[in-house]
């Protein structure tokens, strides 16, 4: 029977190197692709997964889990933050454009990343689907496959029987329709809530490169 999640963190915390490795077992892959999938470069994932892990050895009680003890929604969620937080570190080309309009969302939205730690994953997840339910259907099945099936360029492509320039470009208007609706959001922005989920959005934006 497999150990849950949570009772693997208490043991860890303990420094139980046996736990450790189970859990790193269980999830190094999905975090390791999750990272890649979003930077597209196999020495900066490894950078973001080996300080990951261990910081994650140090610091193991930073990870919850949900009622039934899984931390995989969570460990998700969190590991995404440390993906931005190497992102604003190393702002490289690798990474961000270089453009002067996507390094100005980026920047303005650093200040509140404190803030966005506590944001509900469904929350984020709400405004994204609302945005890409207005694009057409091949778009939105492009989207979910990268995104929420985190499938690869070529994967979705045979999954859908397109090519990989096609879903680039159904990529590139999702991305763009996320975009314009952060910049919207960021001129409009009068409240801490309001704040809350622009810095939700520009945070998915930043990572879907």
């Amino acid at each position: 029977m497999k150990t849950p999640d949570q009772v693997l963190i208490e043991r860890i915390t303990n420094k139980d190197n046996a736990a450790f490795y189970e859990f790193y077992n269980r999830y190094a892959a999905l975090l390791y692709r999750w990272a890649y999938n979003r930077v597209g470069s196999e020495e900066i994932t490894e950078e973001i997964t080996q300080e990951f892990w261990a910081q994650f050895w140090l610091h193991p009680q930073q990870i919850k889990t949900d009622a039934s003890g899984n931390a995989k929604n969570y460990l998700l969620h969190f590991f995404t933050y440390r993906v931005l937080d190497y992102i604003r570190a190393h702002l490289s080309k690798k990474i961000v454009s270089n453009s002067g309009d996507d390094f100005d969302l980026l920047s303005r939205t650093l200040i509140y990343t404190h803030i966005s730690e506590e944001i509900e994953e469904k929350e984020i997840y709400t405004l994204i689907d609302e945005i890409i339910a207005t694009l057409p259907d091949l778009t939105q099945k492009v989207f979910n496959h990268r995104w929420r099936d985190d499938l690869s360029t070529e994967e979705t492509a045979k999954l859908l029987d397109i090519d990989e320039k096609a879903v680039y470009n159904r990529m590139y208007v999702a991305i763009g329709a996320i975009r314009e609706k952060v910049s919207l959001m960021l001129q409009e922005g009068d409240n801490m809530n309001k704040i809350k989920t622009i810095n939700a959005l520009a945070i998915w934006y930043s990572l879907m490169r």
